[in-house]
C-alpha cells in the first residue's frame, strides 16, 4: 500500500539522465488507469543516431502473460516480430535491433496480448540508448507507451544549448496508430494543424498534418532559426486518435557525440500541480533546475508558483504572468540549494483561474560535471494532470540497472499529515527482492535507492 503519495513518480536514472514513470493501479477511476497499455498499443521508434532501443514492459498483477511486439516500417511492411512472457511482477525486454535492422530507420511496432488471463495489468516504456565508440552512453530516451490522445494538444520546443553554443536539435513525432486493415475504406487519416508560437506568444508558422493509418511524421522546431524556445498546439477537431511526442538532441559537434537526449509527451495542459526538483548532481549541487511554463491559451494567465523543500517548509512564493501563447522560465537554485550542496523539493504552481486557464508545464535539470562546469547529461519532469495516489492505492515501476544506471525513485506528499508507505522491489520473474518501509514529511519529498538491492545489470 502506497497511501497519499502523488502519480506521477519520476525515476531518475541519473547517470544516463533517464526520465520513467511509475504507474498508478487503483479502482477508482478509469482517469487512474489512463497510463496502462490498452492492447493492441502502437508506440514509435527512432533507429538513427546509432540508437539500440530498448520496449521495457512490467505486470503489476498476480498473473503472467505473454506479449507479441510486431515492427513496423514507415510504409506499413512487417519488419519482424517477437512473443515473450512478462511474469507476475516482473519484466520483459524487448531488443528491437535483434528483432530486425533498424539502423537509420524509423516505424511503429505493436504489442499485442495473446491471452486473456483476468490479472495482469502491463505499462511499457521505450528507451532510445545513444552510446559512444567506447561503449559509454550519450544520453537514454524513454517514451512511454499510453493511450492515444484524442482532441488538441499542446508542448514546448526549445533550442537552446545551455552553454549558448550550437542549437539544440528538437523533432516533434506525430504519429497514427491506426491500422489500415482495421479501418473502413481506409478513412481514418488524422487531420490537424500543427501552430508553432514564438516565446513572447507571436504566432510563427502553421504546418498542415494529414497522416494515413500507420504513418507518423517527424518536424523540426525552433533549430532552423537558431536558437528559441516556445509553444506549439495540435489543432484538431478530428476524433481520430493519435500520439505525439517531442525529443530533443544536443550535440555539439553535429551529431559525433551529444551532450544530452531528453523527451516530452504533447499533452492536454494543466493547472494546480505539483512537479519535483533536484539539484543532486556530479558533485554537490552541480544540476541547474528551470520551471518552463507555456499559456496554452490566447490571454495572460497570472501564476502563482511555490518552492517547497525537501521537509514541506516554504522555501520562496512568487506571482507570474505568462502572455497569451507565451513561454516563462524560472530559476530554481537560489531557491532550494542556494549553496550548491545538493537538495531536492518540490514547486507547485496554481493557476488564478483553473477552470479557464490551462499551462504546459516540467521542470527541466542540467546536470553539470561540478557546479559551473560543462552540461553532460539533462532530463525533464513533465506535471500532467494524473490522478493522485491515495490510500490502498499502488504505484509501480520498472528497474534497469544495465550500463550503470543509478535508480532513484522519488516521491512527493501532498498532504499536511505524514503518512508512511511501504516500498516493495521485485526481480525480473517477480521474486521480492527489498521491502521497506518509510514515512514522508508533510508536503514533502522521499527518495528510495532501488540500485542498490538490485544490484548491476538487472531488471525488474
Amino acid at each position: 500500500m502506497l497511501p497519499f503519495v502523488r502519480t506521477r513518480i519520476h525515476t531518475s536514472v541519473v547517470r544516463l539522465a533517464i526520465v520513467c514513470t511509475l504507474f498508478l493501479l487503483s479502482a477508482r477511476s478509469a482517469a487512474a488507469q489512463s497510463e496502462l497499455v490498452e492492447f493492441p498499443a502502437v508506440g514509435p521508434f527512432n533507429g538513427f543516431n546509432n540508437h539500440f532501443v530498448v520496449v521495457e514492459c512490467v505486470s503489476f498483477g498476480s498473473q503472467g502473460t505473454n506479449v507479441k511486439i510486431t515492427l513496423r516500417a514507415m510504409n506499413g511492411t512487417v519488419m519482424g516480430s517477437q512473443t515473450l512472457g512478462v511474469p507476475a511482477f516482473g519484466s520483459t525486454h524487448y531488443i528491437l535491433n535483434s528483432i530486425a535492422n533498424i539502423s537509420d530507420k524509423i516505424g511503429t511496432f505493436e504489442l499485442t496480448k495473446l491471452d486473456n488471463v483476468f490479472d495482469a495489468p502491463i505499462a511499457c516504456n521505450t528507451i532510445h540508448y545513444r552510446r559512444h565508440l567506447n561503449g559509454t552512453v550519450n544520453y537514454a530516451i524513454g517514451v512511454p507507451v499510453r493511450r492515444p490522445l484524442v482532441g488538441d494538444s499542446w508542448g514546448t520546443y526549445n533550442s537552446h544549448d545551455p552553454e549558448n553554443q550550437v542549437p539544440t536539435k528538437n523533432w516533434l513525432t506525430i504519429f497514427n496508430p491506426n491500422k489500415a486493415e482495421d479501418i473502413p475504406q481506409g478513412s481514418a487519416n488524422f487531420k490537424a494543424l500543427l501552430r508553432v508560437y514564438n516565446q513572447n506568444g507571436t504566432f510563427k508558422k502553421v504546418v498542415p498534418i494529414n497522416l494515413g493509418p500507420g504513418q507518423r511524421t517527424d518536424i523540426e522546431l525552433g533549430t532552423p532559426e537558431g536558437q528559441f524556445t516556445g509553444l506549439y498546439k495540435i489543432d484538431t477537431s478530428d476524433s481520430t486518435p493519435y500520439e505525439s511526442f517531442l525529443a530533443r538532441y544536443n550535440s555539439p559537434n553535429g551529431g559525433q557525440s551529444f551532450k544530452f537526449g531528453l523527451s516530452l509527451l504533447s499533452n492536454k495542459g494543466t493547472c494546480n500541480q505539483t512537479m519535483p526538483i533536484s539539484t543532486m548532481g556530479n558533485g554537490g549541487g552541480s544540476t541547474t533546475v528551470w520551471l518552463e511554463l507555456a499559456n496554452t491559451g490566447g490571454y495572460p494567465v497570472n501564476a502563482t508558483i511555490t518552492v517547497r523543500g525537501p521537509t514541506g517548509l516554504v522555501e520562496h512564493t512568487e506571482q507570474r504572468q505568462i502572455s497569451g501563447f507565451g513561454m516563462s522560465s524560472v530559476a530554481m537554485n537560489q531557491f532550494i540549494d542556494p549553496s550548491a550542496v545538493g537538495n531536492m523539493g518540490t514547486v507547485t504552481v496554481e493557476c488564478e483561474d483553473p477552470e479557464s486557464q490551462n499551462l504546459v508545464m516540467q521542470t527541466a535539470h542540467y546536470g553539470r560535471t561540478g557546479v559551473g562546469g560543462p552540461v553532460s547529461w539533462a532530463y525533464i519532469s513533465q506535471g500532467r494532470n494524473l490522478p493522485e495516489a491515495g490510500s490502498n492505492d499502488a504505484l509501480v515501476g520498472a528497474v534497469n540497472t544495465f550500463l550503470g544506471a543509478e535508480n532513484w525513485v522519488g516521491q512527493i506528499n501532498h498532504l499536511p499529515n505524514v503518512p508512511t508507505i511501504k516500498v516493495s522491489q521485485f526481480n525480473q520473474i517477480g521474486g521480492l527482492v527489498n521491502s521497506v518501509t518509510y514515512p514522508i514529511a508533510a508536503r514533502g519529498v522521499a527518495t528510495y535507492d532501488a540500485h542498490s538491492p538490485a544490484g548491476a545489470n538487472v531488471i525488474g
